[in-house]
């Protein structure tokens, strides 16, 4: 499979701007006075004032169009709904601008016409605000778009590192001795009595090694993948532990079109089988199901073992990790006095 991440990332997550904001209103508020003023020769009175009027009108403009963009971040993604988003943009700005400019405007006209140096039409002072707002929409936005970009830079940094940690994890436990001894006191005890079962239980070790190996470099697979990986693991251990040790799946079709992190329930099945009894009259059964709520649940019977060492928790919380990089919906870890269940959410590419 070709991946296709989409990185969780709140559409509107803030970040710092207010050093813009402090360059950005002297700069913008005084220039374009500054200009004027020297353009017409404007006397010192009436130059003061405008040069007020401008950075009023300029931080007037900055913060409401700031608030607006933020707003629409949130309310609108970019990512989502992007012609939706320049169309609300540039009139919710245009009627902000308009509206900020006009109050000024009026009230310059009305009160404080002896100071401006001519009279001037609303026409002449509305097209350099919508400049004004123009810039402030090009400057927070590409802060905006730089922002999300350097976070989703990090987050798959972290996405390949939490994989990588897995595809180890996964591999050191499989191929660690004490899998490796019980194996091949399985394969030993087949060739004694069953030597055709010896001949399929090493192919279907080859065929999970080879599987993994697949996958090793994917970030996503597939649902259906997945169950296919631990039905291939669970025949493993079905030859070791044989009907005391059961499976049931029930995992609808629409479900099984759905991605999920490779090796993800895998794991949850091997601390299964490695921290529970599984002995005649003690059979453990793992159970996985879909729910109504986009997870997938697996659950089993909890029996521990009576010399079970202390488990540091790495596989469970190398999940949570991955999970918790792809989407805000969280692993649930649900244990009672009979039974361990963790819901894992199914992800859509």
């Amino acid at each position: 499979m070709k991946s296709v991440l989409t990185v969780h990332q709140s559409a509107g997550k803030p970040f710092s701007d207010k050093w813009i904001m402090r360059i950005g209103i002297p700069l913008v508020g005084l220039v374009m006075p500054v200009l004027v003023g020297l353009a017409v020769n404007m006397s010192l009175i009436p130059f003061l004032f405008n040069l007020l009027i401008g950075l009023v009108n300029t931080m007037l403009l900055w913060l409401g169009c700031r608030y607006i963009l933020m707003r629409l971040w949130q309310l609108i993604p970019w990512q989502q709904k992007p012609f939706q988003h320049l169309l609300v943009e540039i009139l919710s700005l245009s009627l902000y601008t308009f509206a900020v400019t006009g109050v000024i405007w009026l009230v310059v006209c009305r009160y404080f016409h002896h100071l401006y140096y001519r009279e001037v039409g609303f026409a002449e002072v509305l097209f350099p605000s919508l400049a004004i707002s123009l810039v402030i929409s090009f400057i927070h936005e590409g802060l905006y778009f730089f922002n999300q970009w350097k976070v989703s830079f990090i987050q798959s940094e972290n996405l390949a590192r939490e994989h990588l940690v897995s595809q180890l994890e996964t591999l050191k436990s499989q191929v660690n001795p004490h899998f490796l001894f019980n194996s091949l006191n399985t394969l030993t005890g087949l060739i004694e009595e069953d030597k055709d079962s010896a001949i399929e239980y090493v192919q279907q070790l080859s065929a999970f090694y080879r599987a993994i190996i697949q996958t090793r470099n994917q970030q996503l697979i597939k649902v259906e993948e997945e169950l296919g990986l631990i039905n291939r693991y669970f025949e493993i251990q079905k030859k070791r532990y044989g009907d005391n040790l059961q499976m049931d799946l029930a995992v609808d079709s629409a479900t099984l079109q759905h991605w999920l992190p490779p090796l993800s329930l895998q794991m949850l099945l091997e601390n299964a089988v490695k921290h529970n009894v599984i002995a005649t009259g003690r059979q453990l059964k793992i159970e996985v199901e879909a729910t109504g709520s986009r997870y997938l649940l697996i659950r089993n019977n909890l029996q521990p073992r009576e010399n079970d060492e202390p488990s540091a928790g790495m596989g469970l919380q190398n999940i949570k990790t991955r999970f918790g990089l792809l989407t805000d919906r969280p692993v649930e870890v649900i244990r009672s006095a009979t039974h361990f269940s963790v819901a894992v959410p199914i992800l859509e590419v």
